[in-house]
């Protein structure tokens, strides 16, 4: 299954998800005020799916980045990190399995690394040689490029709310009082990241066809 294709299948389960709290709360009574963290459940899945999806993104296609002319700049500067010397750069060089292993070596240098703030995944577009990420993928949603960057800035916060401090509202009477969050906010979530998905598949298909 391609990376896009489970992206979209995780979204699908979000929604469901969502659609699930809705179910549960047209039942006769009120439900469990623990069922609204089927809503949180829903955006942190779809925050770690685009997460996910972007480092897609890198296997997908840092092998054809590497061979654009000249080569990215920011996928220069990675290979700098890595600080080879000519025993670690003649295998690349010899082995004809070269270019599996320079994109399997770009995909460990970002496998503890998230991809989820804004500036990461224009980082992200640097490697593969989109410049202006950001401007484009605001185009495309018709919006301003400062707007997309907040939007999507936005769901990442409130997905580090519930994962990092139990959403847990600071200003609430209690301890344990949680963070409001609505289905509409829940759906708008998983819309607005699903759409900077969309978008980002859409130019980077038109940059390698």
């Amino acid at each position: 299954m391609t990376h896009i294709a489970v992206f979209r299948l995780n979204v699908k389960r979000s929604l469901d998800l969502i659609d699930t709290h809705s179910q549960l709360h047209n039942k006769q009574g009120k439900p469990k005020t623990v069922v609204s963290d089927i809503m949180r459940a829903a955006v942190v899945m779809v925050v770690s799916a685009v997460d996910a999806y972007l480092h897609g993104l890198l296997s997908d296609y840092v092998e054809r980045s590497a061979q654009l002319t000249p080569p990215p700049g920011a996928l220069l500067e990675l290979v700098k990190e890595w600080r080879l010397d000519a025993k670690d750069t003649l295998p690349y060089l010899l082995n004809k399995k070269g270019p599996a292993e320079f994109r399997q070596r770009v995909v460990e240098h970002f496998a503890d690394r998230t991809l989820q703030d804004p500036s990461k995944v224009e980082l992200v577009g640097r490697v593969l040689g989109v410049e202006g990420l950001w401007e484009q993928i605001a185009n495309g949603l018709g919006k301003s490029e400062d707007r997309a960057r907040k939007d999507f800035a936005a769901v990442v916060k409130r997905r580090h709310q519930i994962a990092h401090e139990a959403d847990l509202d600071p200003a609430g009477k209690t301890a344990t009082k949680k963070r409001r969050l609505t289905r509409q906010e829940a759906d708008a979530a998983v819309d607005e990241i699903n759409k900077v998905a969309e978008q980002l598949q859409t130019i980077f298909e038109a940059k390698y066809p």
